[in-house]
């Protein structure tokens, strides 16, 4: 049994030393041996450099045959997800350079509300409301300098705005 094993040892590293020492036996160029990725279908074949080998240009290959060091970043982050096309940009619209007419000033809604109207020798007098303070009016009053009574008819009255000299109505009820 102790023969046996003592062949089996010897026959095992007399094998270990011949396959060590094989690759002496060939002395040929470790440049010349180019390995070849594998190409896919419809890719066109890698093409050889000056120079330098189109396998050591490819990323993410392990060192070329003439051991010179890849530029592939290994653990580079990558991602999956495809990007969606760039939305069209709309053409900016260039300033007219004539500038348009500003909008004409307009007055501020009336803040009066009516209260009512009494006739007396021929003259009228409406009472209007402006939160807690009631203003009796005749034709030709201004009230608090803004507004100026035009007219006061059966059913409405008109006010002038006075800073921008603009007429507004507002209705006084029905005729008496």
């Amino acid at each position: 049994m102790e023969r046996r094993r003592a062949l089996f040892w010897l026959v095992f590293l007399a094998a270990a030393g011949i396959v060590a020492v094989i690759p002496s036996w060939f002395d040929e160029d470790p440049e010349a041996i180019v390995v070849q990725p594998p190409q896919r279908a419809g890719t066109a074949p890698v093409e050889r450099a000056a120079g330098m080998d189109a396998v050591a240009r490819a990323p993410g290959l392990l060192p070329g045959p003439r051991g010179e060091a890849l530029h592939a970043d290994l653990f580079a982050p990558h991602s999956w997800r495809v990007a969606r096309p760039a939305a069209p940009v709309a053409p900016v619209a260039r300033p007219d350079p004539t500038p348009s007419p500003s909008p004409r000033p307009t007055a501020p809604p009336l803040p009066f509300a009516f209260f009512g109207k009494l006739e007396e020798g021929g003259r009228v007098l409406v009472f209007l409301q402006r939160g807690s303070e009631v203003h009796t009016v005749k034709v030709g009053d201004v009230i608090d300098g803004t507004y100026g009574v035009k007219s006061i008819g059966s059913t409405e009255m008109v006010l002038i705005y006075l800073p921008l000299d603009i007429p507004q109505t507002l209705s006084v009820g029905s005729e008496l």
